[in-house]
């Protein structure tokens, strides 16, 4: 029939005569014809009743592009549930199929974010994604459904209004700020409580130390409570909330388990050891201070003062016999020494028969430096430079003979090269300063087998070394650097630069260059082991039970508020340390911050020390008995003879100064003085 019309109308051989008017209504019902043959055609495949409509996902659009029109998409975006609304994914759905930058697999993903991922939305999606291009021809944006209208049953009809209560608003709105308040001051509160257990977690202490932290805290737990009980006044007041027991019932059940609320005590410190560094954790295993722990409470000033850790030599390794251990020519090293200290003893094998590199962290005084000339004996053993030695593989080793000790400070360097000078004599090994004080000639490099510097001179050194085999930095076997924990100071840098200038030497020679680096304990020593290419073999942290003499730790805090009246307490407060110590019959080191400190600290010192009649009797050591009666007069002229003016005025009260700003000279003498015993107290600087 289509087919008739259509000849009918267009067919201007035949003899039919039609006026517009019946030419008009035949097209219109040849269009007619056109769009419903094909549901009808549909239902009666489907075994339907030819007289029963088809719902829009029966539809099969594929056999007439004219189908797809706004009306088509709106019916099948009605059958999604959305709170946006069918006008607005078919507003959507419209927006890709018209955007052309898009292709196949990425409308399919815009189309899946617009339509979500339910079982009516991916019938839709299926049906949609075929005919994209038809709806992208035959609608219009304007033919869609507006925001203001709905969908029902295929037409738009204009949506019922949305009334608003704003008074019902804003009471859950002052009954959210209030349960928010709440649960913040609730959490606070068992944040504190739990850090209050950590510092009273021994019952049978008879004191308790009151943490800067847990002040702060208790103050945050008061602020936030009195932000609360406001919060909850306020909802009271515009009748949000009538029963506070009910509320607060209420806020407990919808709270939920989530957060650290309803965490267990166990969970809560499993968190906090695993937000530590790497090897911090057997440090804060032990809950709260040690046992014994004394807190002072005076004028002026708080005082902590945590005992000394008691050592078990039981616990510790076997001490290692160096007659046992070494051959005679490495034994020379080492004389005046018949067994190495417990952790000596754990990294011999490594230090003296590896070649690896190596980290050692240990507490001050542990004895790194003897560890530190292991690694010097066995590197000049390897070489062929310790005659009738034995070496571990019985070959001379193809590296730089040459040993580079990098100290902190000038100071450090002048004592290392004094220590080494001695106890390498005997083996015609020749130990050499490279400081800002001391430069070597040529020749002086040349035959120096150990060369003492600081970061900052062997960093100058090696910049412009290249690959030159016989620059002095690339004759340079065996780094090792003294305090590396440094790298987190300001000179870090320099330290780092130095380390990745020898690591990209060893890449480029393809010879082997040994790093021994020496550092106190660290929290994070895995991360400066990783930077300086250390195996797990060579890798070693040694707690405060390897400190050969008991530290005992006193903090004490000043609590004036003017500088100048705290400075005053702070230099009474260290009389009061130095002169206990002086009539227990020691002497007395006292660091400060700054190279003017010292003088200052030192004339601070003496004045008290003279109003409390005790500079005569404790400070001073000339005229008396004895060995600092003798050192005294051996120094007197030496001291006269000193270009610091300072060394002579601080030597007569028995005190003396020492920082990087002084002479050579006078700072050697001073350290002579104190050693000897003719000064009592040594103001430094750190």
């Amino acid at each position: 029939m289509e087919a008739f019309l259509k000849d009918l109308c267009s067919n201007k051989k035949k003899s039919y005569v039609c006026d517009a008017q019946v030419q008009s209504a035949l097209a219109g019902l040849a269009v007619a014809l056109r769009d419903v043959l094909p549901i009808l055609k549909s239902s009666h495949a489907q075994g339907g009743s030819p007289n029963e409509a088809a719902s829009p996902l029966q539809e099969s659009p594929s056999s007439s592009s004219s189908l797809i029109n706004a009306s088509w998409l709106l019916k099948h975006c009605s059958t999604v549930s959305s709170a946006l609304g069918a006008n607005y994914l078919a507003e959507c759905i419209y927006d890709v199929a018209t955007n052309e930058s898009l292709d196949e697999a990425s409308q399919q993903a815009a189309l899946f974010d617009v339509l979500g991922s339910s079982d009516q939305a991916m019938a839709v999606l299926f049906e949609i994604m075929p005919v994209m291009r038809e709806i992208a021809r035959n609608m219009r944006r304007d033919e869609l459904v507006s925001d203001d209208t709905i969908v029902q049953n295929g037409n738009a009809v204009a949506a019922a209004p949305i009334y608003v209560d704003l008074e019902e608003e804003k009471r859950q709105l002052l009954v959210q700020e209030a349960r928010e308040a709440a649960q913040l001051a609730e959490l606070a509160r068992q944040e504190l409580e739990h850090a209050n257990s950590y510092t009273n977690a021994s019952e049978t202490l008879t004191h308790s130390v009151a943490r800067q932290s847990n002040r702060d805290a208790t103050k945050q737990v008061e602020r936030l409570e009195k932000k609360a009980a406001q919060a909850l006044a306020r909802a009271k007041e515009q009748g949000a909330i009538l029963d506070d027991e009910i509320f607060w019932k209420l806020d407990l059940q919808e709270r939920g388990p989530g957060g650290l609320m309803k965490k267990s005590t166990n969970d809560l410190e499993a968190l906090h050891d695993s937000l530590l560094a790497s090897g911090a954790k057997q440090y804060y295993n032990d809950k709260g201070l040690p046992f014994g722990t004394m807190f002072e409470k005076g004028s002026g000033y708080e005082k902590v003062i945590i005992p000394a850790a008691r050592r078990d030599e039981s616990k510790l390794p076997d001490r290692l016999k160096v007659r046992e251990v070494m051959d005679e020519a490495c034994q020379r090293a080492f004389d005046g020494t018949e067994s190495l200290n417990p952790m000596q003893s754990t990294v011999f094998d490594v230090a003296f028969w590896g070649r690896e590199n190596m980290l050692v962290c240990a507490p001050t005084g542990a004895g790194k430096t003897n560890v530190a000339m292991l690694a010097v004996v066995s590197h000049f053993r390897d070489v062929g430079l310790l005659p009738g030695a034995s070496t571990s593989n019985q070959t001379i080793m193809e590296t730089g003979r040459k040993v580079v000790y990098i100290a902190p400070m000038k100071a450090l360097a002048q004592e290392v090269v004094e220590k080494f000078s001695s106890k390498l004599k005997s083996l015609r090994l020749i130990v050499r300063e490279l400081t800002g004080d001391m430069q070597l000639t040529r020749a002086e490099a040349e035959s120096a087998n150990v060369i003492v510097t600081t970061p900052e001179k062997w960093d100058v050194v090696t910049r412009k070394s290249g690959t030159d085999e016989l620059s002095l930095g690339n004759q340079c076997g065996l780094l090792i650097i003294d305090e590396v924990h440094l790298l987190a100071d300001d000179r870090g840098a320099v330290i780092e630069s130095v380390v990745a200038r020898h690591h990209r030497l060893v890449e480029a020679c393809q010879r082997q260059l040994r790093i021994v680096a020496l550092s106190a304990t660290l929290p994070n020593y895995m991360d400066v082991a990783n930077f300086l290419q250390v195996p797990p073999r060579g890798i070693f942290f040694f707690g405060p039970e390897f400190r050969p003499v008991p530290l005992q730790q006193s903090m004490i805090g000043i609590s004036k508020k003017d500088r100048r009246q705290r400075d005053i307490k702070m230099n009474e407060i260290c009389y009061d340390i130095v002169i206990d110590s002086l009539r227990r019959g020691y002497q007395v080191m006292v660091f400060v911050h700054s190279r003017k400190g010292t003088g200052d600290t030192a004339r601070a010192l003496a004045d008290l020390a003279a109003a409390d009649g005790a500079l005569e009797s404790h400070f001073v050591t000339a005229g008396k008995d004895g060995v600092a009666g003798d050192a005294y007069s051996r120094y007197k002229d030496k001291v006269t003879k000193s270009r610091d003016r300072q060394v002579a005025m601080h030597f007569q009260n028995g005190m003396g100064i020492h920082h990087a700003g002084m002479l050579r000279g006078d700072r050697k003498l001073t350290e002579n003085m104190f050693s000897d015993g003719a000064i009592k107290i040594l103001c430094c600087t750190a």
